[in-house]
């Protein structure tokens, strides 16, 4: 009978071990589950919305005005740069300045050895008292016999002066 008596109290141990175990195994979460239950719900107020869309817009004025910025420059093409472009084609095609300072002739806007400064046109722009628009550029051409500053003019009449 002893043996019976331990027998059963064995298998009753067992039972209270493995019952323990279950709850155990059953009250453990997911870990990953916690953090996206768990996080209270606040409500937005309406500043709080209001700021956040006044800074969405703030961006979206800086990008429109950065895209603007680079498109006036790179596509359309400012007046200064059209008077030096026809004044040098009227340069080139002219037969004393190759005499005088030979063939091919360059045009470049200062007389520097910095590129950005040689690629800078320097120029001034006004209105006269008719309403006629004056567009005058400053730039140096050379050739292999030497350069020279060269002056010129534009009305948005279309007269040329160089």
């Amino acid at each position: 009978m002893s043996s019976f008596a331990r027998a059963f109290a064995s298998q009753t141990s067992k039972r209270k071990d493995s019952s323990k175990r279950e709850r155990e195994i059953s009250t453990v979460e997911n870990p990953f589950d916690a953090p996206t239950y768990n996080i209270p719900q606040k409500p937005v107020t309406f500043t709080e919305g209001a700021s956040y869309s006044l800074v969405i817009l703030a961006g979206l004025g800086i990008a429109a005005a950065a895209a603007y910025g680079v498109f006036s420059e790179l596509i359309f093409s400012p007046k200064e740069y059209k008077v030096f472009g026809m004044a040098l084609k009227r340069v080139q095609n002219d037969s004393q300045v190759s005499v005088r300072i030979g063939s091919p002739v360059t045009g470049y806007g200062q007389d520097s050895r910095n590129r950005a400064a040689r690629q800078r046109i320097p120029h001034r722009i006004w209105t006269d008292e008719d309403g006629v628009e004056h567009v005058e550029v400053n730039f140096f051409v050379r050739g292999p016999h030497g350069y020279k500053c060269l002056k010129t003019k534009k009305k948005s009449n279309g007269s040329l002066h160089i």
